[in-house]
């Protein structure tokens, strides 16, 4: 009763860190004035879109060496998804076509493609500090990460180890579809910083699904997707010299498609796990499942 009552209470300083979080974040999205941004990159809304990335990925990429999982820190793990929330809300404040929108547009926008860009991002960064096709690692906070080579529970985070058992199948099967739907198909591709942010703005600007957001931010979404088009075509033909990039497109496009099934996934394990009450943490379920 008491290992219970402590739990409640580590669970409710937990919740409120999150609340002011949420409320960091919608500070953050309710500037209607873009942030400075260097000349150069004020052209198209790519370029300023990969100038606020740039930014972010400096603050959350990892600073020291790979350190492997042997067992989930949940409170570092909790202070640096905040972190990463707040740093990913800062992307669009560089952009005026997305600072121009009404506060609560901003919102469904950002929550929209929070955890679909976490996942690329995610495998993205950890590409670039060196995971492989020998070195099958993901980083999930700070310099640690999972190996989705290894053939165990990716984390050690659970306080009753037989009911972990019953979930355990399904955690393998998360790990392996990150590796097949992501980490092979990024490898392969090794894209490039502007290409990511290409994938970023996709899943922005993709609003059909959206509930609740107005009908003048459907109708700039429908425009953004052709701007968005037309830079990435300037970017290849201009840049890269490539002209035939429609295979590559398509691969970028199919990322998005994985990344969409990994989050259903985490989605549906995340429940059953809760149902167990296995975990020594309590997952957002609202914010998992229920993104509007």
């Amino acid at each position: 009763m008491e290992g219970n009552q402590t739990e409640r209470t580590s669970d409710n300083v937990y919740n409120r860190f999150r609340k002011n979080n949420y409320k960091t974040v919608e500070k953050y999205l309710s500037w209607t004035i873009p942030s400075s941004i260097p000349t150069l990159y004020d052209t198209t809304f790519l370029r300023r879109l990969q100038y606020g990335f740039s930014v972010f990925y400096e603050e959350i990429k990892p600073k020291k060496e790979f350190k492997l999982m042997d067992r989930r820190d949940h409170d570092a793990c909790s202070s640096f998804r905040e972190k990463w929330d707040r740093e990913y809300a800062k992307i669009f404040m560089h952009c005026k076509e997305f600072t121009n929108l009404q506060i609560n547009d901003k919102i469904l926008l950002y929550k929209n493609a929070n955890y679909l860009f976490t996942t690329i991002e995610r495998m993205y960064t950890s590409i670039e500090c060196g995971s492989n096709e020998k070195n099958n690692y993901m980083l999930t906070y700070d310099n640690v990460v999972a190996d989705l080579n290894h053939k165990e529970s990716p984390n050690s985070i659970n306080t009753y180890v037989e009911p972990f058992d019953r979930t355990k199948p399904l955690w393998i099967s998360y790990r392996e579809n990150l590796s097949k739907l992501l980490h092979k198909p990024m490898l392969n591709l090794r894209l490039t910083q502007f290409e990511l942010v290409y994938i970023l703005a996709q899943i922005l600007w993709s609003t059909q699904d959206i509930k609740g957001l107005s009908p003048t931010t459907h109708d700039l979404a429908n425009q953004m997707i052709d701007q968005i088009s037309s830079e990435l075509h300037d970017y290849y033909v201009n840049e890269r010299r490539m002209y035939n990039y429609s295979p590559r497109l398509v691969k970028m496009i199919t990322l998005i498609e994985g990344a969409k099934a990994i989050v259903n996934e985490l989605q549906n394990v995340t429940l059953i796990s809760q149902v167990y009450n296995i975990f020594d943490f309590k997952a957002d379920l609202s914010e998992l499942c229920d993104q509007f």
